[in-house]
């Protein structure tokens, strides 16, 4: 069951819909069995937005291999930040969640462009070369990894690869 939780981390500055939201994408994009409880235990009555959300979310675990069948890795982040990457063969996906309610930086694997597929504060498609990026309180992404970025060595034009 996902609810609304009255202590930890989402209690204090967040209404239920937002930490509901964090924690949903959270379920379904760790390891194991998500398990959603759309019934009235949530203490919050269903609505249109929210069922959109969680069917855009189930589409997404069930399209991205590595969110059902691959193995995952913790990302370091600062405070209130909880990210992972997900793969699966040479697919890579990085899940970062604020579970904060102050916006705060989130740090993907470098050498890489990510490609943002679903969350609340990027939007969809977005690109993020930098490797950082502002996550808004209990806002989350999805993001997959690009081609590895190149860089130019010894002014030869040789290029080498630089991902991790």
């Amino acid at each position: 069951m996902i609810g609304a939780p009255r202590r930890g981390p989402f209690a204090i500055g967040l209404d239920g819909e937002a930490a509901l939201a964090c924690t949903t994408a959270l379920h379904l994009t760790l390891r194991g069995t998500p398990c959603l409880d759309f019934g009235t235990n949530t203490g919050l009555p269903e609505n249109r937005r929210r069922a959109q959300r969680h069917r855009r979310l189930i589409e997404l675990r069930r399209r991205e291999s590595a969110l059902h069948r691959g193995g995952q890795r913790a990302l370091a982040q600062e405070k209130s930040i909880f990210g992972y990457l997900r793969e699966f063969q040479a697919e890579r996906l990085a899940v970062v969640v604020n579970m904060g309610r102050r916006t705060r930086r989130a740090r993907l694997p470098t050498g890489f462009s990510w490609t943002v597929l679903d969350g609340v504060g990027p939007s969809a498609g977005q690109r993020v070369t930098s490797g950082e990026l502002e996550l808004p309180g209990c806002g989350w992404l999805v993001a997959r990894a690009g081609a590895p970025q190149s860089r130019t060595l010894g002014g030869r034009g040789q290029r080498r690869a630089t991902g991790r």
